[in-house]
């Protein structure tokens, strides 16, 4: 068994009856953009349109990816992932 089989590359989807957030052009596609579980809080923060920026304590793990999940045409801003094996 590798990495890949379960354990990189999972079933997500995402869900809103808010077309704000989920454009019409992106609802019904797959994304194969690169995200990570760290990258949802970002993600959400920018949504509601609150600051996940750097804070006293270090700057947060992840990354804002929503562009990449709903425009195939943006590129994941999350280009590589640690791994431990």
């Amino acid at each position: 068994m590798t990495p890949f089989e379960g354990g990189t590359r999972v079933a997500a989807f995402i869900s809103s009856p808010n077309p704000s957030y989920i454009p019409a052009a992106a609802r019904g596609t797959s994304s194969h953009a690169l995200a990570h579980v760290t990258d949802l809080f970002p993600s959400i923060c920018g949504l509601a349109g609150c600051d996940a920026s750097a804070t006293a304590t270090g700057a947060l793990d992840g990354l804002d990816v929503w562009a990449a999940l709903t425009d195939p045409g943006v590129p994941s801003p999350r280009t590589s992932m640690l791994y431990s094996a």
